[in-house]
């Protein structure tokens, strides 16, 4: 009997060694992707997707996808609006770096985009865009060989008129005339159908699929469609899952071309949102008022056959300027300098990955109620700045001009149109700065659900809002360049010392 150990012993540790040979060879000796196409869907939650736990999902196609790749369980987009969000996944940087802060503002020639890069090193680039924040006026089209932009349905409905047709975005200093210009273009022509987009992206595949080549497709998926005036709020509540129903189907229509292409299996598949968006949590309903989790909360989901393990659920904490280099990586690619972002192949690869921390800031959002503790509740817009670092996110809204300490005041739907009537006193302009909150929250609970931020702990814990105020200044007051931000080993330590990190 013991000469038998042996051979069953050896037999035994052939067949783990053949087993885990399996399991490592993608992961060690992945080949690279011969391509890329990057899906971004509009106002995307996680929490109403069925890879991500909600037993109500109607989203078979994403929730394939992610059963065949791996899905990030945390990431964070930095800015909850559409254009300054993809600015931010283009250039891998914050917009204290690329500085579209505003929708009026366009990103610089300077920039070097992601399509920029792919281009320079022999990839045929494509885009199809589903909305005007992504219109080529705002030059994200910076690098593709086409970029479709042709827009054809109206966001907002007026009653009783009909559009005009195509209205050109006009960028300008004076805010009345491009306020102006933004709204004939939400009435008329503001975005297209998700099927169209999957139409226009499968025939741009067809002609491209033997090239290597970085695909874009954005689907205006869920995001609100409105119809001017009245309450509208549960009409929102009640479009949002039956919109990215049909979103889903249109991706579903996209996959399926790639497979009847042969591109599975050495494509690079990435799917994410733009931002996310609030449905009726903090009194919110949609997006690019706060830093709140259901604004900034996305979902990041990754496929290369080769390379990732199917079914693969991946903890570590993923921002949307990380798709870039993780890109650029994943193509055999050196990142740019000077990116914010960090590649997730190591992630995506098994192995430990850098910490990150997750900044976010929204500057000047439309007038909102704010409560100061000991002065009082006012009405203004907000510059709000943010972080989460572990378990924990830091959310300081600073008061901009024009303010009024309120006295008494109504709100309309906050997020979609809002209309308000103020009593109180106006400050001056310069005394609005003065005032601002600082908050804390655990938003690490463990629970799939987006609406964490119940219990504001900042008076518990003084010493860790100290050292996240200062990291939050660093890049965002100070407009300084985010290139590689994280921890000094002394704020390590310090954070350590409070049992902030471990």
């Amino acid at each position: 009997m013991r000469r038998l150990a042996v051979p069953f012993a050896l037999a035994a540790l052939v067949a783990s060694l053949a087993l885990a040979a399996v399991y490592l060879w993608p992961l060690v000796f992945a080949p690279q992707p011969h391509a890329a196409i990057l899906i971004t869907i509009d106002a995307l939650r996680p929490d109403r997707l069925g890879a991500y736990g909600y037993a109500e999902a109607r989203t078979p196609a994403i929730d394939r996808l992610a059963a065949e790749g791996a899905r990030f369980s945390t990431a964070y987009c930095d800015t909850p609006w559409t254009t300054g969000s993809m600015a931010s996944v283009m250039t891998g940087t914050y917009g204290s770096s690329h500085g579209v802060r505003f929708g009026w503002q366009r990103l610089r020639d300077e920039h070097r985009t992601l399509a920029e890069v792919l281009k320079e090193h022999g990839l045929v680039t494509g885009a199809v865009v589903g909305s005007f924040p992504l219109a080529t006026v705002y030059n994200l089209d910076q690098g593709f060989d086409s970029y479709n932009d042709e827009f054809s349905e109206p966001v907002v409905v007026m009653g009783g008129s009909e559009p005009v047709g195509k209205v050109e975005v006009v960028l300008s200093e004076d805010r009345e005339e491009t306020d102006r210009n933004f709204r004939e273009k939400l009435r008329n022509d503001a975005y297209r159908p998700d099927e169209e987009v999957t139409r226009v992206a499968v025939e741009w595949l067809e002609q491209h699929h033997s090239e290597r080549f970085f695909l874009w497709v954005h689907y205006f998926g869920p995001h609100e469609r409105l119809l001017a005036g009245g309450h509208q709020r549960q009409r929102v509540l009640d479009d949002y899952d039956r919109d990215l129903a049909n979103t889903d189907e249109a991706v579903g229509r996209l996959l399926g071309a790639i497979d009847a292409l042969n591109l599975t299996a050495s494509t690079l598949v990435v799917l994410h949102a733009d931002h996310g968006q609030s449905l009726g949590e903090h009194i919110m309903v949609g997006h690019g008022y706060d830093l709140s989790e259901t604004s900034v909360r996305i979902p990041l989901i990754l496929r290369y056959p080769p390379m990732i393990v199917a079914g693969t659920r991946i903890a570590t904490l993923a921002r949307n300027v990380d798709i870039m280099p993780t890109v650029l990586d994943a193509l055999g690619l050196d990142p740019t300098a000077g990116l914010a972002g960090h590649s997730l192949v190591p992630a995506l690869k098994g192995r430990t990955a850098k910490p990150a921390i997750a900044l976010m800031g929204l500057t000047h959002s439309p007038p909102v109620p704010v409560v100061v503790p000991g002065e009082g509740e006012f009405f203004a817009p907000t510059r709000v700045e943010g972080a989460r670092i572990g378990q924990w996110k830091y959310i300081r809204t600073t008061l901009a001009a024009p303010c009024v300490r309120a006295t008494e005041y109504t709100m309309g739907i906050v997020g979609l149109n809002p209309e308000a009537t103020v009593g109180g006193t106006a400050l001056p302009d310069d005394e609005c700065g003065r005032y601002s909150v600082e908050q804390l929250y655990d938003v690490d609970t463990g629970s799939a659900a987006l609406s964490t931020e119940r219990d504001d702990l900042a008076v518990e814990h003084h010493d860790l809002i100290e050292q996240l105020r200062t990291l939050v200044d660093g890049t965002f007051v100070t407009g300084g360049v985010s290139e590689d931000f994280e921890l000094t080993d002394e704020q390590k330590a310090k954070l350590r010392s409070l049992g902030y990190l471990q």
